[in-house]
This record gives C-alpha cells, sequence and structure tokens, in this order.
C-alpha cells in the first residue's frame, strides 16, 4: 500500500464563552476508528487537541495548525492518499479584494489562540486561517501532485465552499424538487452540448441559475449579494469524462458539516458530522461518494426531527442542515465509482444519461426562453 497521512484538528475551545462538548472527544474516537477500520498506521495519523494532556506542540493553535498545513502535502509522492478532518468553530467575514466569493463572505476556520475568553474573534484577526490559505496548502498542493488524493471532513459551521473548490451544488444528491431539477437540466444541457454546442449550452446553464438565484432572492432578500464572482457552480454543470476534465492531476474531495449560510449543531453525546460519519462508514466501509451522502443527509434528517419532535430549546424549523460535497470537478462524474479513501480513475461520465428522458430535448429551449422573458422583465 502507498503512502497514507492523516491530518485530525479537534478544538473544544475550553475555557471560552464559545466552548464545545465533543471536538476533542470526536478526534480521538477517529483516529482510532482509522487504524481499525482503514488499517493505518498510528504513526502516519497526526492529532492536533487542545486536550490539556495534549503538549503544547500539539495544541490546534494558529501556528501549529500552520506548520502541518505547510508539510501535510509531499508534493514528490505521486498516488499518495491524504485524510484532513477539521472538528471546531469556523465562521464568515466579508471577503476583501476576492471576486471569487459568490456570496461575498470569505470562510475562516479558528484556532484556540484566535479566540478570547468571551469567544470573540477581532475583525482583523491574525490568526484566524482563511479559506483561501485552506485552498493553497490542500487543495492546490494535491492537484499539483499526480495521481495524489485527499478526503477533507469539515464538522464546523458555514463549511461548505471551506476549500474555495469550484462545484458544491450540482453535487447534491438529495430528493428535493429543485435537486430534481437540476438533475434533468443536466442531461438536458448534456444532450444540447452536442447538438448547440458548448458555449451556447454553458449560458443556458447560467440563465437558469440566473432564474432560481432571482426568485430565492424575491423570496428572501437576505439571499441577494453583489455577485462578481469569475466562477460559479450554476448547479446545471455538466458531467465530462473524468480523464478529459482532470487528466492525472490529484483530486479533492470535500465533505462539509452545512452550506454556508447554515450552523452544524452539536449534541453533548452523540455530536455532529463525525460520529454520524463513523456510524456510516461502520455500517459499509467502502461506499460511493452518492451512498456515502445520501447515508448522512438521511443521518442528519433523522436526528433533526427528533430534536423538533421533543422540543429541544436549542433547535427550531429554520434550523436545517445539510452535509455537503465539493469538488473541482462535478463529482457527478463519478459518483458512483469514487470509494472513500480508495478513488478508482475510470474513464467515466459519457454515457449516463437516462434512455427515454425525451423531455430533455424541449428543456433547453423553454428554460432558455423563460429565463430569457423572467429576467428581462425583471430588469
Amino acid at each position: 500500500m502507498g503512502i497514507r497521512k492523516a491530518l485530525l484538528v479537534g478544538a473544544n475551545y475550553t475555557n471560552t464563552a464559545a466552548k464545545l462538548d465533543r471536538p476533542q472527544h470526536d478526534i480521538t474516537d477517529f483516529r482510532s476508528f482509522l487504524i481499525q477500520r482503514y488499517g493505518f498506521r498510528e504513526e502516519d495519523i497526526t492529532v492536533l487537541s487542545d486536550d490539556p494532556a495534549v503538549p503544547p506542540s500539539q495544541q490546534p493553535t494558529y501556528d501549529n495548525i500552520m506548520e502541518h498545513l505547510e508539510n501535510f502535502v509531499d508534493r514528490n509522492a505521486e498516488g499518495a492518499q491524504y485524510l484532513f478532518v477539521f472538528c471546531g468553530h469556523a465562521m464568515q467575514k466579508p471577503a476583501i479584494n476576492d471576486l471569487e466569493e459568490e456570496d461575498g463572505l470569505d470562510e475562516y476556520i479558528i484556532p484556540v489562540d484566535a479566540m478570547n475568553a468571551e469567544g470573540a474573534i477581532e475583525d482583523d484577526s491574525k490568526l484566524i486561517i482563511q479559506d483561501n490559505t485552506l485552498r493553497k496548502y490542500l487543495v492546490d498542493a494535491i492537484t499539483a501532485t499526480p495521481s495524489s488524493q485527499m478526503v477533507a471532513i469539515w464538522d464546523a459551521c458555514h463549511s461548505n465552499t471551506i476549500m474555495d473548490l469550484h462545484h458544491h451544488r450540482c453535487n447534491r444528491v438529495d430528493g428535493a424538487i429543485h435537486s430534481r431539477f437540476r438533475r434533468l437540466g443536466r442531461e438536458a444541457l448534456e444532450i444540447g452540448s452536442k447538438i448547440f454546442g458548448d458555449c451556447f449550452v454553458d449560458k443556458i446553464a447560467h440563465l437558469m441559475y440566473e432564474l432560481e438565484k432571482t426568485w430565492k432572492d424575491s423570496i428572501d432578500p437576505s439571499h441577494a449579494k453583489s455577485n462578481q464572482r469569475v466562477r460559479v457552480c450554476t448547479g446545471y454543470c455538466r458531467r465530462g469524462k473524468i480523464t478529459e476534465m482532470w487528466g492525472n492531476q490529484g483530486r479533492v474531495v470535500c465533505i462539509s458539516a452545512c452550506k454556508d449560510p447554515q450552523q452544524s449543531w452539536e449534541h453533548p453525546k452523540k455530536g455532529s458530522l463525525t460520529p454520524w460519519l463513523m456510524e456510516v462508514l461502520s455500517d459499509k466501509p467502502n461506499p460511493s461518494l452518492k451512498e456515502l451522502m445520501h447515508s448522512l443527509g438521511e443521518q442528519t434528517e433523522r436526528y433533526y426531527q427528533s430534536r423538533i419532535s421533543g422540543n429541544d430549546p436549542e433547535i427550531n424549523k429554520k434550523m436545517k442542515q445539510s452535509p455537503q460535497l465539493s469538488t473541482e470537478i462535478p463529482a457527478v462524474s463519478y459518483m458512483d465509482e469514487l470509494l472513500f479513501l480508495d478513488m478508482p480513475r475510470r474513464d467515466t461520465g459519457g454515457e449516463a444519461v437516462r434512455p427515454g428522458s425525451r423531455l430533455v430535448y424541449i428543456f433547453i429551449p423553454l428554460v432558455a426562453f423563460s429565463a430569457a422573458f423572467f429576467l428581462g422583465f425583471r430588469k
């Protein structure tokens, strides 16, 4: 077996007003889980925890986290596998001179020394670690290393785009109406690209995205942001053959506890995403990405409904949490083949359109006309 490394970071923020109950415990459990279930060697797992018993050099401070991030990926180790897990606080702040942020906000994680006793972080704090930095040392380092692979797990609030990966909406596998609509739209666009060409179809995808976004903004004005992003995942991103879209560069899969606007719940005994993930993987150690995200979504919904039915004072019907999958290319290209920490490079994605879906042939012109009319009317 080739090189496998894991970096696990857990922060309870003890002695602060924003104290968490589970990260130290969850990270310890996850370390044992990797050794027992996946055969990791103890020396290949690094744990940063603010447990008082842990030495200062392994506390999740800014300097310690940055040191391990900078040295985590070996750019000379082709075909290596990496697992990164963060359990702790993440937040958002207005993005400055960053046109890549669709919502105008930067996401960042909070080392233990970035938070004061009141649980506050200064806006100009130099001790937070922003999404741009996380992308540099995790995503960019992996994609520059041929055949290397990383699974990153973020058990934190506001964590969907915390690695600045380019695709997330098109990766959703839930059964919501808008998700089904997007899947139908993708099928239509894949067929349409063969008829009308990629340029035309990409414009239609953006029209469909703008139509959906305008509708959401009209319902909830808080969704409306200044949208200057250079690249956006419309939710209608087309599949392609992995070898054509990706080549031999490394691949990153990001599993987040929730969408960017959402918060991640923590139960004192049942925790959050990390223990749910271990439960899912205990039943099926090597699920496909689709199976994994379906199971996590079901786990989250069951937990949410149990707290709602129990009249939990800390949660209400508006506090939904939806685990998310982010990737650099549309994961729909390999959703059924990609396994947890064992990612085959099959040349897929070219024959996944369901036979008999003839309605998709009229879907493109219908949506194009509707979107153009609606957006023109709004102006």
